[in-house]
């Protein structure tokens, strides 16, 4: 049944537009200008940079139409998708009026707007075969459609049944019906269970039996995107939780909607799916089906009996339990890539049920993701580790994404942006120096900055880790300090008290870490390790000491923990910046084992760099007095360095000491402050057995 323009205003424009944007099978190249040309109008576009099998931006030479119509019907206002049809309009001369409202338009994943793979990832005749399936949807009926066509355009690299389906309805509406994620849940409401259609035939037979319902396409898309009600379940969810639930009392109606955040696989590698099946999924398929226990101890006894887990870790069995059992029929769900990110919201349309016909990731529960919009989270709103989180009890975390989902703004720019630009402006070094570290730490993944006291390695470690993540995120950098009490079950894994006399297994900094880092495997992640040489480094990175370097990260060497018999390992995105004062006479060198797995860096003091003195100026200081202070600073220096056989190099006074504070004013009075009270004491440790060189060593600072 075909809408009537009037009630649809999209569909005039949207026939207008794809009739001429099929004039530009062989003019690709002119359709790339013009997106172009709309992002450089200020407009969001689909990405127009392609890569090679390098990953290096190389630029976009061919477009099918598919990725084209995907700029205007994408995840993104109203407002904007007006101003895009509008310069179409324009560009084009087209003599639809430009449509105010998008109703019944299924709309493309904002992360996954492309039909076709990058170039090194794209079979040859990709483009073309898009290109032609398109041409013959918008000229013929569905039944007339080339089966050979369809069924290749399907088994492209990246192009699923929800995708193939929603660019056939984009170009012919009237006729095509798209197998979203939204649509098939509605369509199974409706006339009841059925597998997804596969081929070209089983595609038709579905569209024969949707003309049964005497609704046109449009209006049917219309119903399927309606959000679920928190406070309302139909008599089918209802029923569905009873027939999976023989131990518990399931309610026919929910109270309240919780609210839950649910990983999307290593790296958001499940993100795709979730979106075009319109599911969320968990793993542990070696548990089976779920509904077979009764409590969340049952199916953490059973785990331990198998030697899946040890005895004490909770967290996999309260995850498979709350997945299971505790998610109802419209509960909000978010999905996350690590816990900086959060990639849509979604509501839940059908609880538990085990799916033993899929490959992998068996668990599984029907998701409506009605908003796909990435959130860059701040700073205290960061979501837990864990798989899955109730985060009702995270109320910050949940009012600030919750505040987000529930307005219409873009997607929100990256917070607190950090460049390599200002980091040279914060940092004293020049800029040869940083570019030299910063591709070390790419390189070896593991550095050490060491260098005597007050050459500021702890805030170099900070803006080397931003510069490479672009934003300032602690959350994404942590710091710890090692000591000699500092232990492997600290840092790595080992058994602690629960409150209730016994002991639970808990993971420490750096396992947390690297679990997050698992997860969000397309950004950096940093471990700062103040003082590292202070610790017992065998002791405390144990059988890690291996897995630290650089070809040894990934699953590849994984292995079993001291503790627990998961297959653990370090990923790749995961670095890791020690600092260490060469000035401590307290302790002992870095273990051999680990010094070969890092890349020693030396910092020194930089009086005498010209950053130095514009620093003072501008605080300021009195061209003379910032001349007398250098020159004062140096020569105690070079005196320090030359007495090798005590101190030398490493016993240097690092610049910091004499970096002034927003509100300080670098006079005679704050500097002789400084030399009191901490470069004085200082120099009296130094040549303890010679009171008389340090006295004499102070009162050259103070003349």
């Amino acid at each position: 049944m075909q809408a009537q323009d009037n009630t649809y205003k999209w569909i005039p424009f949207m026939k207008e537009a794809v009739a001429k944007l099929l004039t530009y099978e062989y003019k690709q190249k002119e359709l790339i200008a013009l997106l172009q040309g709309m992002k450089d109008s200020g407009l969001t576009v689909t990405p127009i940079n392609d890569q090679d099998p390098k990953n290096h931006i190389i630029p976009l030479e061919v477009i099918d139409p598919f990725t084209f119509l995907a700029t205007f019907n994408r995840g993104v206002t109203i407002e904007n998708k007006i101003k895009l049809w509008a310069y179409l309009k324009e560009v084009w001369a087209l003599n639809a009026e430009v449509p105010n409202s998008f109703e019944g338009i299924p709309i493309a994943n904002n992360q996954k707007s492309w039909w076709m793979p990058y170039r090194y990832d794209r079979a040859e005749h990709h483009v073309d075969t898009l290109w032609a399936l398109a041409k013959a949807a918008y000229q013929c009926h569905p039944q007339e459609l080339d089966g050979e066509l369809y069924a290749e355009a399907l088994s492209l690299k990246g192009i699923g049944l929800a995708y193939l389906t929603m660019g056939l309805y984009w170009v012919n509406p009237a006729q095509y019906l798209s197998l979203d994620a939204n649509n098939l849940r509605l369509l199974r409401d409706k006339i009841g269970s059925f597998r997804d259609p596969m081929s070209h035939g089983e595609y038709v037979d579905l569209l024969e039996q949707f003309k049964g319902l005497k609704i046109s396409n449009p209006d049917f898309s219309v119903e399927a995107y309606q959000p679920v009600k928190s406070d309302e379940v139909d008599e089918n969810s209802a029923q569905m939780k009873e027939d999976r639930s023989p131990y518990g009392s399931p309610s026919t109606a929910l109270k309240s909607s919780r609210h839950w955040v649910i990983s999307a696989g290593e790296g958001a590698s499940l993100w795709d799916e979730f979106v075009d099946k319109g599911i969320a999924v968990m793993g542990w398929d070696v548990v089976g089906d779920l509904n077979r226990f009764r409590s969340q101890n049952e199916i953490r006894d059973w785990m331990v009996e198998q030697d899946h887990i040890n005895e004490g870790q909770n967290n996999h069995t309260k995850a498979l339990w709350q997945f299971s059992h505790e998610i109802q029929v419209g509960d909000f769900i978010y999905a996350k890539r690590g816990r900086g990110m959060i990639l849509g919201k979604g509501v839940v349309v059908q609880a538990y049920h085990y799916d033993d016909l899929r490959h992998e990731y068996q668990q599984v529960i029907k998701v409506d993701w009605q908003d796909i919009r990435p959130l860059e989270l701040i700073e205290g709103t960061k979501v837990p580790i864990k798989t899955l989180t109730n985060i009702d009890t995270y109320r910050k975390c949940r009012d600030y994404i919750e505040s987000f989902y529930t307005s219409t703004n873009e997607v929100k720019a990256v917070e607190n942006p950090y460049s390599q630009e200002e980091a040279l402006g914060e940092l004293l070094m020049n800029e040869g120096k940083l570019e030299t570290i910063l591709k070390l730490l790419k390189r070896k993944k593991n550095i050490i900055l060491q260098g005597p006291p007050g050459v500021g390695k702890t805030f170099v470690a900070r803006r080397l880790a931003y510069a490479m993540m672009g934003q300032k995120n602690k959350e994404r950098a942590p710091m710890v300090q090692f000591h000699q009490s500092y232990s492997y079950e600290d840092f790595i894994q080992g058994y602690r008290p629960d409150g209730n006399g016994g002991f639970v297994l808990k993971d420490g900094t750096f396992s947390e870490l690297c679990e997050e880092a698992r997860e969000d495997s397309d950004r950096p992640y940093f471990l700062i390790i103040d003082e590292i040489n202070r610790g017992n480094l065998s002791k405390i990175f144990g059988e890690l000491m291996m897995l630290v370097e650089h070809d040894k990260r990934g699953k590849d060497y994984a292995l079993k923990l001291t503790y627990s018999s998961e297959p653990f390992y370090v990923p790749d995105n995961l670095h890791l910046i020690g600092t260490m004062n060469t000035a401590d006479r307290s302790l002992s060198m870095v273990d051999y084992a680990l010094r070969r797995r890092f890349s020693f860096i030396d910092l020194e003091p930089e009086f005498e760099s010209e950053k130095f003195r514009v620093l003072l100026s501008e605080a300021g200081a009195e061209a003379g007095f910032i001349t007398q202070l250098v020159r004062k600073l140096s020569q105690l220096n070079e005196t320090i360095t030359e007495d090798y056989l005590n101190l030398g190099k490493g016993y240097q006074i690092g610049h910091s000491f004499f970096c002034p504070t927003e509100n300080e004013v670098p006079d005679e009075a704050w500097f002789t402050k400084i030399v009191h009270y901490e470069i004085a004491p200082l120099l009296r440790e130094y040549w303890m057995d010679d009171e008389k060189k340090a006295a004499e060593l102070i009162n050259e600072l103070l003349a």
